[in-house]
């Protein structure tokens, strides 16, 4: 199992885009990355260096101070993440999205002020094209309050719309464990980084909110159709994320690709 990591604005990093592949409709595809620095392939770390012994384990600690300072951009490979638990939202993913259309619409984004819901095929537009994809996204349960009088981001906080469980049994529990792993995951992940850097592991602590269970994560479910040919293929465009730090799980299907400032293009291989 591997994953890839990205961090916000890092090295130049920018996200190109995904577009559609007939090999497996439902699956993001291409991820691109602006980089600074010159490099032949995207950098692969093996989580398990860590309880490895102390050697690994610096060498694990180098390669993501590389990674994050001259790419800003990785590949993960077995991450604490339960293999079970990801097949399951993978099997579960297709079935989201083949509910009745008037089940999706009744989850639309549009009607929750934190933008949580779905979002239909063409809804959304990046960099002045349309986004040939739908999507869902959910976030981890949100335990916090806000003043109602507070500033506008905070509406950003709020529960996440979810299909029922008559309509998908099951779901809703499965993303929910899966996406407590990965806020874990995310946790442990800047700890390193911090060291890796030079810093105390608590070095970002000070940036999270207090007590860390208030604190929410977001999270998409996207489906790229395949497009006819000839017809615009940008199942997003270019954009940064907004968040400090990205996971984004691969697929057989995925060619993430990397872009020099110079023009070149490198398209190393998926890790399998």
């Amino acid at each position: 199992m591997q994953y890839v990591v990205t961090i916000a604005q890092s090295s130049g990093l920018k996200l190109i885009g995904s577009s559609s592949t007939p090999q497996h409709p439902t699956c993001p595809i291409y991820l691109t990355a602006y980089i600074m620095s010159s490099f032949e392939e995207i950098p692969v770390l093996d989580w398990s260096l860590l309880s490895a012994g102390v050697e690994s384990r610096a060498k694990f600690i180098s390669q993501l101070r590389s990674a994050m300072t001259e790419v800003g951009f990785l590949y993960l490979l077995n991450p604490p993440v339960d293999d079970n638990l990801v097949q399951s939202v993978i099997d579960y993913a297709p079935k989201l999205f083949d509910l009745p259309q008037e089940t999706k619409e009744s989850l639309a984004m549009v009607n929750n002020e934190s933008f949580f819901g779905y979002n239909k095929l063409g809804a959304e537009i990046t960099k002045g094209d349309i986004d040939f994809r739908e999507q869902f996204d959910f976030a981890t349960p949100w335990n916090g309050c806000r003043n109602p009088k507070g500033p506008d981001y905070e509406r950003l906080w709020g529960p996440a719309q979810w299909p029922s469980d008559t309509d998908l049994p099951g779901f809703h529990a499965a993303y929910s464990a899966y996406y407590d792993q990965c806020a874990e995951l995310s946790f442990q992940f800047m700890a390193l980084l911090a060291e890796a850097l030079g810093l105390p592991s608590n070095a970002f602590d000070r940036f999270y909110d207090t007590p860390r269970d208030v604190m929410l994560h977001r999270a998409k479910v996207v489906k790229y159709p395949v497009m006819p040919e000839g017809s615009s293929d940008q199942g997003v465009g270019p954009h940064f994320d907004g968040g400090f730090l990205t996971l984004l799980r691969p697929t057989l299907a995925s060619k993430p690709r990397m872009q020099e400032e110079n023009g070149s293009r490198l398209r190393p291989a998926l890790v399998r």
